[in-house]
């Protein structure tokens, strides 16, 4: 047997046991996105009316003002951000409240997410929506109020209450329509398998 017979054979198992790889890792990876898709086809079945953004569209910095007045960024670049869209007069938005005071509790375990409500109301109803932040035992979650109007101008509100699933970059992965109970095991699973 030659050097080049030797070569040509640990060659070709090396190439073999590459191959085994690759179809294994692509396996995997098609059984992951399958199984998320199963998951993802559940949770959106609560959704009223919902968008999945396939192509990247970024919420840019914008700026609220918070629970003590002063100004902060919607986006932290650490998590992954559930920002609902409400407003006082808004009665969907008003019974979805609750929904998302509940999945905060659930999700405030992971980390991974944080949940921000920001009420489109006037500056001058600043003490309406604290007032019913603190009635609802919300205040701290959604007694932010986009103050500038920087959110609206930004995005084209089609309804209330509007949710935006937003990954760390803040990269719009859903946009959901009406009140939803976010709280709901389909809808928590979605949020725990977003990567």
């Amino acid at each position: 047997m030659t050097g080049y017979d030797t070569s040509f054979k640990r060659y070709f198992m090396f190439g073999g046991v590459f191959c085994v790889l690759l179809v294994a890792v692509f396996a995997n990876f098609m059984k992951e996105k399958i199984a998320f898709e199963k998951i993802e086809n559940e949770a959106v079945k609560r959704f009223k009316k919902y968008k999945v953004y396939k192509k990247d569209v970024f919420l840019p910095q914008i700026q609220v003002a918070g629970p003590n007045g002063e100004m902060v960024n919607l986006l932290d670049g650490e998590h992954y951000t559930l920002l609902n869209i409400w407003a006082t007069w808004c009665t969907p938005c008003i019974t979805e409240l609750p929904a998302l005071r509940r999945v905060n509790l659930v999700l405030s375990f992971e980390k991974k997410w944080r949940v921000v409500a920001v009420s489109i109301d006037k500056p001058e109803d600043f003490e309406k929506v604290s007032a019913l932040t603190k009635k609802m035992r919300i205040e701290g979650l959604a007694d932010f109020i986009d103050i500038n109007k920087q959110l609206q101008r930004s995005i084209k509100i089609e309804g209330l209450p509007m949710t935006l699933l937003l990954d760390k970059n803040g990269k719009i992965l859903y946009e959901v329509y009406g009140d939803t109970l976010w709280y709901e095991s389909n809808v928590v699973s979605l949020l725990r398998n977003i990567e």
